[in-house]
């Protein structure tokens, strides 16, 4: 049975969106747009068509403390009267459950947010990113069934790596950065147009983007026609995405995926570089070559690249 279920809903910036979460799944990213989608899980914006089920029980219209979802608030939704053991063990205790109980998972909570021993604290005493540890160590002690993270801030990655959903539970987030998504997600959730353009693993977006769309939100590619170079590929397509780490140097140019051209800039990103080569297709290709290994400036180059590189988009 799938954790959540997204049945057509329609929202002001998403337009009769489907999605399904399985039970178990550790992980998953909604792309640009995907806060709006996790305000609506959480019960904090209301559809404009469409159901929400969360283990199979409609909540649509159910208000967000009856939802088994916990939302990621800014720091300045802490209770400044209360110590931050206090503010993380405030939902615990709507929940239930003894004081020993608790308190550990309070202190869990706080630790895995890199607070440990800060349980005395109040809101006034931290900075500002120890303000939003706490309010993730907060959201995440509960172990909700999902825990809704809308574009976490960067400093908070380790953290949420480390977080573990109780069995059958998810972490679910909202991410405008395709950098970060691919390294904290373990499927992604790629909108566009406020619709869900491809969801799939990381490895499997980044090698086999549906269309043009998708390859190009997630990071450098070079998109090429049939006609823009000899290609030999191994389906037919209009379009092929071809990632620049995908292509390689070589001594000799091949007569058909690749050839000769001119390093026309090259950017320096410490243990990479890449490239812009212009003269092997019709298009300038970008080629991403290990930083202690940069070709100068003019230099002429021979490119490479394999069959199964090429990866088919659709029109």
């Amino acid at each position: 049975m799938s954790l959540l279920t997204l049945d057509a809903i329609t929202l002001p910036a998403v337009a009769e969106c489907s999605l399904s979460v399985a039970a178990g799944a550790s992980k998953k990213k909604l792309g640009a747009g995907g806060a709006a989608l996790l305000a609506a899980i959480g019960g904090h914006a209301p559809l404009t068509a469409g159901r929400i089920l969360l283990q199979g029980e409609d909540v649509t219209h159910r208000p967000a403390e009856r939802r088994g979802t916990a939302t990621l608030f800014g720091p300045e939704t802490l209770f400044a009267h209360l110590t931050l053991f206090e503010n993380v063990a405030f939902g615990l205790r709507r929940k239930g459950g003894g004081f020993g109980g608790i308190a550990r998972r309070a202190e869990l909570a706080l630790d895995l947010a890199g607070l440990r021993g800060m349980g005395n604290r109040r809101p006034h005493d931290l900075d500002r990113e120890q303000g939003w540890r706490a309010a993730l160590a907060r959201a995440a002690a509960p172990f909700p069934d999902a825990l809704l993270l809308p574009e976490p801030p960067g400093f908070l990655d380790a953290a949420i790596r480390a977080l573990r959903p109780r069995d059958g539970g998810a972490v679910l987030l909202a991410l405008s950065e395709p950098e970060r998504a691919l390294a904290l997600a373990d499927r992604i959730a790629v909108l566009h147009g406020g619709r869900v353009v491809q969801c799939a693993a990381p490895g499997e977006l980044w090698e086999r983007p549906l269309n043009r769309i998708v390859a190009e939100m997630l990071g450098p590619v070079n998109i090429l026609a049939p006609g823009d170079a000899a290609l030999s590929a191994e389906q037919p397509a209009p379009l092929y995405a071809l990632r620049p780490e995908r292509l390689r140097l070589v001594a000799e140019a091949p007569a058909v995926n690749g050839g000769a051209g001119v390093v026309e800039a090259a950017e320096f990103r410490g243990d990479s570089a890449l490239l812009t080569v212009r003269g092997v297709a019709r298009v300038a290709l970008r080629v991403r070559v290990p930083g202690h290994a940069v070709p100068a400036q003019g230099s002429t180059v021979c490119l490479a690249w394999e069959a199964r590189a090429l990866a088919p988009l659709a029109a």
